[in-house]
């Protein structure tokens, strides 16, 4: 009985010497013993590709044989976002396991998704899994279309104080740590605000001291604009009588008897506020032989 020089195969080698037709002959039979590997697998991962992809790696010391080891991912998905276990499958009846936690997708969370200009509002990035340390990046997509990163720290929330309409957008937060990153769907925040005092375009006209001179017997249009999220209802009065609704008001072969102030009224349903602007407007042929 020999003992083989490599102690991790702790294979014997045993000597038979038997006869057969009067002649010794030699026969050897090997028993192979086996090993499992030391403690669980050590598991890492790092980015490839500037962030697009990333590796896993495992490596189990010890035992004899080598263990194989198989990925077995638990995916959230078509990102394949989620938990990735490494389980040894041989040698022998002792196994273990290992997780290497990749991001899932992130969500954000709005304490209001349509606030009233002036109030505060705060979002959250939620995030179901992910290897620590975590950074948030905030980012806004405004009405051009331009996205701009408007916050970035290791903090899930950001709070906005004093919310304006020019914090009406598309938002979005990225994740990242040291091997990942994950971006969420985009949300949308609505800012409610308005009216605001309207703005009357008149065409055509010449302007005098006391108003809006229009050509007598001619054609005039009143355009009022304001702004308002949503969108405001519009009327017009004329001397206090209201005469039209809609944000435009034509007047077809004006009259001196048409002569007077013209005020438009803008009104924001949502919010249950209003705003007004008048002009004085004196339709006069003078106005058609100096035009």
């Amino acid at each position: 009985l020999k003992p083989l020089p490599n102690p991790t195969c702790m294979q014997l080698l045993y000597r038979q010497i038997t006869l057969l037709s009067m002649f010794p002959v030699q026969l050897y039979r090997s028993l192979l013993f086996t090993d499992p590997p030391d403690g669980a697998p050590t598991c890492s991962m790092f980015p490839a590709n500037n962030y697009t992809d990333l590796a896993l790696f495992c490596s189990w010391v010890g035992g004899y044989p080598p263990a194989i080891l198989k990925w077995s991912p638990y995916v959230n998905g078509e990102n394949q976002q989620g938990i990735y276990n490494v389980t040894q499958i041989q040698p022998g009846p002792d196994t273990a396991n290992n997780s290497v936690f990749t991001f899932s997708k992130p969500y954000i969370v709005l304490s209001d998704p349509s606030p009233v200009e002036g109030t505060s509002v705060w979002m959250r990035c939620g995030l179901e899994n992910g290897t620590e340390p975590i950074n948030y990046i905030w980012e806004q997509e405004g009405h051009s279309g331009v996205v701009t990163t408007i916050a970035e720290s290791n903090r899930s929330v950001i709070n906005i104080t004093w919310v304006t309409r020019n914090h009406t957008g598309l938002y979005r937060c990225l994740v990242r740590n040291e091997v990942n990153q994950q971006r969420s769907d985009r949300i949308l925040l609505d800012v409610i605000y308005g009216p605001d005092v309207p703005h009357i375009d008149v065409t055509p006209y010449l302007v005098t001291e006391g108003g809006f001179l229009a050509i007598e017997k001619g054609n005039v249009s009143l355009m009022c604009q304001a702004s308002s999220n949503p969108p405001s209802q519009y009327d017009w009065f004329f001397n206090n009588s209201r005469i039209n609704s809609g944000p435009q008001l034509s007047i077809s072969k004006i009259l001196r008897t048409q002569t007077g102030h013209y005020t438009c009224l803008v009104q924001n349903t949502f919010l249950n506020t209003r705003s007004t602007k008048s002009i004085a407007l004196t339709p006069d042929w003078i106005a058609h032989n100096t035009g």
